[in-house]
């Protein structure tokens, strides 16, 4: 009986360390997964800050593109009112033109009637000498 009870004791001295054996691989295998499970938490948490940041950044460039869009209709109607500008000037500048035309045509009619009176006034003087000289040879 004390030889059975000695090797009774024996293995439950030898199950006894392979419990404890097998607890302590089980206390690494459980602190592993720990460190692995806080590895994936701040992973996680990374790259939910790497969402919400690129969500800001989208957000950013939208608004950014709205600005640049406002910005765009500014300048289409800047330009359309330049537009606008220039084709008054350019029939302004016709106007100009044709009313230069006309006094260009006024001065040379002007000229003409300038020769015209010039040649009229030298003639008038001449027919005034012939008279002069017709009248002298009147005496009174």
């Amino acid at each position: 009986m004390g030889r059975g009870f000695a090797v009774v004791a024996d293995e439950v001295r030898k199950l006894s360390e392979r419990t404890g054996q097998a607890t302590q691989e089980i206390a690494v295998m459980i602190q592993e997964i720990q460190v692995s499970s806080d590895q994936s938490h701040s992973c996680m948490e990374e790259a939910v800050n790497r969402v919400k940041s690129g969500l800001n950044l989208a957000e950013q460039g939208g608004d950014a593109i709205a600005r640049i869009r406002q910005g765009a209709v500014g300048v289409d109607g800047v330009v359309n009112d330049i537009s606008h500008a220039l084709k008054e000037q350019g029939q302004a500048s016709q106007d100009i033109a044709q009313h230069v035309e006309r006094i260009a045509q006024s001065a040379s009619t002007n000229a003409e009637a300038a020769v015209s009176t010039s040649q009229a006034i030298d003639s008038m003087h001449r027919l005034a000498d012939n008279l002069r000289t017709l009248v002298s040879s009147f005496r009174v």
